[in-house]
């Protein structure tokens, strides 16, 4: 046993002498280039290693090659670049074996082309304020590449009537693009900035795959939850995915790697330039209506007045043409009409514009909920009946329904009794 360990321990010896050994001549080759550079050589398991010397050096960034396993000994061995994506404090630059390098970009020759895969999410978010960052350095071309899926999206914005689910449609494409590019587009530093939104039914790695290749990107960046244990089975990492999908170089970004929140950006006083109001025409709803124009009242914008016909829809709604009671274009017209009356007569001096909307079908809840998706409006406006007791258990609260599933601030004009 001591041989055996003496045995252990020179052959450990040997093995970080090599190591150093190499280290130290590629350090040579990048100090030509006017880089400094220090080695370190490393034990343990690889990625806790250096997700341990990251934190330490205060890292901006880790990159790695991957040696690309494929199917069987990808399963049972993983790949250290995977495990160290899920395990990193900073993001991960990915090369495969091939990948282009960047010297034209680093020379100023030309502007980087990155693809950037983005939703709605917190971690969609610090990728994109990681990019600005980068673009500060140099140019960088972005394109910002968002796959949705079709039911979902129907549902959501409450898109009637039959639909080709395999294609991308131009309702989704413009409600998405308006989102993306009002979240997103402001990216500092130089270079484009281009919104791409596609239906997606198949693995989302896939299809950034096929557009990076299509788009000759340079690199893709992918945020990443770093989910752990029964959360990353359940879930499935885009990032993890990403790498065994193409051999384009991939950055992957965590949450951790956001900008810190100021106080003074988190306690901005957001400004409201739209708002939906709701009546069903009685006396109380359309009393409410006013109180929707003074939430404008000193900046201008629009206010969405809204009516909603309640009826039962098929379901899927995206799936059948509904004709059953429909509205007749006169009977619209007519709904149109009350709604135009309930404008206050000063909104257009105070710079307020209105838009009629009647909604034919589904519960008014909903149908609130989804139009406010749909409309893009900053708030929403209701009133409250001030049913109580039995009343309202039976009969149940629209305002107090749509409360509970609006993404938007909602607000309440209480009526007598509640």
């Amino acid at each position: 046993p001591e041989l055996a360990a003496v045995g252990v321990e020179a052959l450990e010896t040997e093995l970080r002498r090599n190591a150093a050994t190499q280290l130290e001549q590629a350090a040579k080759t990048l100090a030509k280039e006017g880089a400094p550079v220090q080695t370190r050589v490393l034990s343990g398991v690889p990625e806790q290693a250096l997700a341990d010397c990251a934190r330490t050096m205060n890292a901006r960034m880790i990159v790695m090659g991957t040696h690309g396993r494929r199917a069987a000994a990808r399963f049972f061995l993983g790949s250290v670049a995977e495990r160290m994506v899920r395990a990193a404090p900073c993001p991960v630059l990915v090369l495969h074996e091939g990948s282009a390098p960047f010297e034209s970009w680093a020379k100023s020759e030309r502007p980087l082309r990155v693809m950037l895969a983005v939703d709605l999410s917190a971690s969609s978010d610090a990728a994109v304020a990681w990019i600005g960052d980068l673009r500060k350095v140099a140019p960088c071309d972005v394109v910002l590449v968002h796959n949705y899926w079709p039911p979902h999206e129907y549902t959501r914005l409450g898109l009637h009537g039959p639909r080709d689910v395999f294609e991308t449609d131009p309702e989704i494409v413009a409600v998405l693009e308006r989102d993306l590019r009002a979240r997103f587009s402001r990216l500092p530093g130089m270079g484009t900035v281009t919104v791409h939104v596609r239906a997606g039914w198949g693995r989302t790695a896939d299809s950034l795959a096929i557009e990076a290749q299509a788009e000759r990107a340079d690199l893709l960046v992918t945020g990443t939850h770093q989910a752990q244990g029964w959360d990353r089975v359940r879930s499935g990492s885009n990032a993890i995915a990403t790498l065994r999908s193409t051999h384009i170089p991939v950055l992957a970004i965590p949450l951790t790697a956001a900008p810190a929140v100021t106080k003074t950006t988190a306690n901005a006083i957001p400004t409201i330039h739209s708002v939906l109001a709701a009546t069903d025409f009685s006396p109380v709803a359309d009393a409410a209506v006013a109180h929707a124009y003074s939430l404008l009242r000193g900046t201008g914008g629009v206010v969405e007045l809204c009516h909603v016909r309640e009826r039962v829809l098929p379901t899927p709604i995206y799936a059948y043409e509904d004709k059953t009671d429909a509205l007749t274009p006169d009977a619209r017209a007519a709904l149109e009409g009350q709604l135009r009356a309930l404008i206050p007569t000063d909104a257009e001096a105070l710079g307020i514009t209105t838009h009629v909307v009647v909604i034919d079908g589904g519960t008014p809840a909903e149908a609130l909920g989804q139009a406010a998706e749909r409309l893009g409006v900053d708030a929403v406006s209701i009133a409250s009946h001030g049913r109580s007791g039995v009343s309202r258990a039976v009969v149940g609260s629209v305002a107090e329904s749509l409360l509970r599933r609006s993404v938007k601030p909602v607000f309440v004009v209480r009526g007598r009794g509640d």
